[in-house]
């Protein structure tokens, strides 16, 4: 396996995951907006604004990187976004056990915290290297 291929096989890998993350957020998108809605960071219009703009900023990563456009900064961003959601969900771990489902992919795939933080550590590494 040369390591152009590697490259592109990653890069593959962390814009699915993105995609697949953006589009269960998006059918049905209310799920999503309840669940930001409920931590009271956010009103429900803001909680709205919130999960649109998430879905559309994943879906902007996953596009990019298919497209192998500004490769080095959207991973980058990736990393930035990654581990600010992984503080967030070792906030949950540590402080709310009663978040059992992270709504990182929706309804349609249910991680715990662990789960999620593992996950987001696997596309950290992946997208440093």
């Amino acid at each position: 396996m040369t390591r152009k291929f590697l490259h592109y096989l990653l890069l593959l890998i962390i814009s699915v995951v993105f995609i697949f993350s953006a589009y269960s957020k998006l059918y049905p998108a209310e799920p999503s907006e309840l669940f930001v809605f409920s931590h009271g960071i956010f009103g429900w219009f803001g909680s709205t604004i919130f999960v649109r703009l998430l879905i559309g900023v994943e879906f902007t990563i996953a596009l990019l990187l298919l497209l192998n456009v500004y490769t080095k900064r959207v991973l980058q961003v990736t990393v930035l976004l990654l581990s600010t959601f992984t503080i967030y969900l070792l906030y949950v771990y540590f402080f709310d056990k009663s978040i059992h489902d992270c709504n990182c992919f929706g309804g349609k795939l249910p991680f715990t915290p662990v789960q999620s933080i593992l996950k987001n550590s696997f596309l950290i590494i992946i997208s440093i290297y």
